[in-house]
């Protein structure tokens, strides 16, 4: 059977405003369909004319009042059903949005929008002891929705029905996810120098019969005997090559915060690790901003970025990670153009309500190009699980599972954050075994392995290519 052509979805809207058509084209470009816009005026007369159900070739979307019992399509009624609470809460105006016998009570484009956006965060004066949004706060939290991606599950509802409405004996295409592999480098080393007595009473707190162990591995590393365990990362990074899976690798440069545990200049025996990872260019380094980065300011992150390329070589991808997930960093006109911060350290899930790429910032750049910063939101990470949540590994890998089986359903990355001191198995048994599971179950249901940086980018292209297309086609 021939593969069907692209869905030709007609849009007219009562708001033609730049963030009314950003946020059209952040809902459609989570369809999963394959969608060229065409122009409204032409599928509004014909539809007029058939006065019945829209062809195949031509659906249009009208922004008209319009009472929910007249929508009657179970796929997209679900999503709706699922985002009511949301939509009571966050007081969206009750406008409909579709023509024909279709007709939604809500502005979902809108909804998308504000939840990619952060619309709750603002304002909000209640902050954790690191100056952070809490959980707590969060309205996706409260309702029971922040492990659902609920914009990404509401655009491919809405694909899901036009998809029917044009080709009613074709499947829907399946959605795209991504697996991104990404380890937080927190520590140089845990058995040498100031280090030492801080993580023998932690050894002592989480595990205190291994103590003598731990004293001996200490010794062991200062007599030149054994190398830190916890800068094995040349190991990981091979055992993750012969999987076929790439991964990020993020570290900081800087010590400008008490939190902040080492700096890069000073830590020889790391940099010369993360050399030998980069040498072949099958895996990536990002940056790992200092605490302090929010504080100092956006000169102070491209001091940062500097210093990487200078101890590692030019090849490092502009992506960063906020020390603490405190905040992105990172504007139009720096050197970081992809971001993955936002998430919950004290809670897994989706915090924006997506697990796709979306865009947090524009603004010209040079010679008047635009520059956008890219949010790869994170899915889950393994402190998170194991003290804020009180997870075992067995329990921890159920719940990744689980996040991950909601990304392959609505479509995105599936990424996971770990750090390779917590995969030293006398301080952290299983965990280590946690992390290598999830990244064998991803592939085996089909998630395509990909750096971090680079899936944003792919995302973020689609998202470019309908919003260019809406604006281009929209008439008021």
């Amino acid at each position: 059977m021939s593969e069907p052509g692209p869905l030709r979805l007609a849009l007219l809207l009562a708001d033609g405003s730049p963030r009314r058509l950003t946020a059209w084209a952040e809902l459609l470009c989570r369809a999963s369909v394959p969608l060229q816009i065409v122009r409204p005026d032409r599928a509004q007369a014909a539809v007029h004319e058939r006065g019945a159900l829209p062809l195949p070739f031509d659906i249009p979307c009208l922004h008209v009042p319009a009472p929910v019992r007249s929508f009657g399509r179970p796929e997209l009624h679900e999503a709706l059903e699922l985002c009511n609470p949301l939509i009571e809460e966050m007081d969206f105006p009750a406008t409909g949005s579709w023509a024909g016998e279709l007709a939604l009570a809500a502005d979902v484009a809108g909804l998308c929008h504000a939840l990619l956006h952060g619309a709750e965060e603002e304002g909000v004066a209640l902050r954790d002891e690191h100056g952070r949004f809490p959980p707590e706060e969060s309205l996706l939290v409260r309702r029971g929705l922040i492990d659902m991606p609920v914009a990404d599950r509401l655009g491919r509802s809405i694909g899901t029905m036009l998809w029917r409405l044009a080709n009613r004996r074709e499947r829907l295409p399946d959605p795209e996810w991504f697996l991104c592999a990404t380890l937080d480098i927190d520590s140089a080393g845990m058995y040498r120098g100031r280090a030492l007595a801080r993580n023998l009473r932690t050894v002592w707190r989480m595990a205190p019969g291994s103590l003598p162990k731990a004293a001996g591995q200490a010794a062991m590393v200062h007599a030149g005997l054994m190398e830190d365990p916890h800068l094995r990362l040349r190991e990981l990074a091979e055992a993750l090559e012969g999987m076929d899976v790439p991964a990020t690798f993020f570290c900081q440069t800087h010590r400008r915060h008490r939190l902040d545990s080492y700096r890069l200049s000073c830590s020889s025996r790391l940099v010369r690790y993360l050399r030998r990872i980069l040498k072949n260019g099958y895996h990536h380094v990002g940056l790992h901003g200092s605490y302090a980065t929010r504080d100092l300011g956006r000169g102070f992150l491209g001091s940062q970025w500097r210093q990487l390329r200078r101890l590692l070589g030019p090849g490092i991808e502009p992506v960063h990670r906020a020390h603490y997930l405190r905040e992105p960093a990172g504007a139009p006109g720096q050197e970081i153009t992809v971001d993955s911060t936002l998430g919950y350290g004290a809670r897994e899930g989706f915090r924006r309500g997506t697990a796709m790429p979306f865009r947090l910032k524009e603004a010209e750049g040079r010679r008047g190009r635009p520059r956008v910063l890219l949010e790869a939101p994170p899915t889950l990470m393994d402190s998170t699980l194991a003290q804020f949540r009180g997870m075992t590994p067995e329990q921890a890998w159920e719940t990744g599972r689980a996040l991950m089986l909601r990304v392959r359903d609505s479509g995105g990355l599936f990424v996971p954050i770990w750090h390779p001191h917590n995969m030293e198995p006398l301080l952290w048994p299983g965990w280590g075994e946690v992390f290598l599971d999830l990244v064998t179950e991803a592939k085996r249901l089909g998630a395509q392995p990909l750096p971090l940086a680079l899936a944003a980018r792919s995302a973020d292209s689609r998202f470019a290519a309908i919003r260019g297309e809406v604006s281009r086609y929209h008439v008021t």
